[in-house]
């Protein structure tokens, strides 16, 4: 429902500020430029696509979160946490926590500023 919703706005050209939450590299929130639904800047400078495999491994345009999404809807997660934005249907914070017994497997994205290009 969130995902047709988001896809009907036809949105390709956007900018976020992605957040991720993990028991991984401590990282900071980072201002993502997608243009014609491809990542080209991250925090103002423009991104190679080794950039992002490696120094920006958790940087996503909306489309992948919700591929991020629904991967993890199909583990059956123990907890799961998802709040969609009304108007354009887009991720808004995601939390998985995947297995009850680790206590190092959370992961979660917040998207904390979504603007139109």
């Amino acid at each position: 429902m969130n995902f047709n919703k988001w896809k009907s706005h036809n949105i390709t050209s956007y900018t976020i500020t992605l957040k991720i939450s993990c028991f991984c590299i401590p990282t900071d929130p980072i201002n993502i430029k997608v243009e014609n639904n491809k990542i080209i800047e991250i925090n103002s400078a423009p991104v190679t696509s080794e950039q992002l495999n490696n120094e920006y491994w958790y940087a996503k345009k909306i489309d992948e979160l919700f591929i991020f999404i629904d991967e993890n809807i199909k583990e059956e997660p123990f907890q799961q946490v998802l709040e969609f934005n009304e108007t354009y249907g887009f991720p808004e914070y995601i939390y998985f926590n995947r297995e009850e017994m680790l206590v190092d497997e959370e992961i979660g994205y917040t998207i904390s500023s979504f603007n139109i290009d």
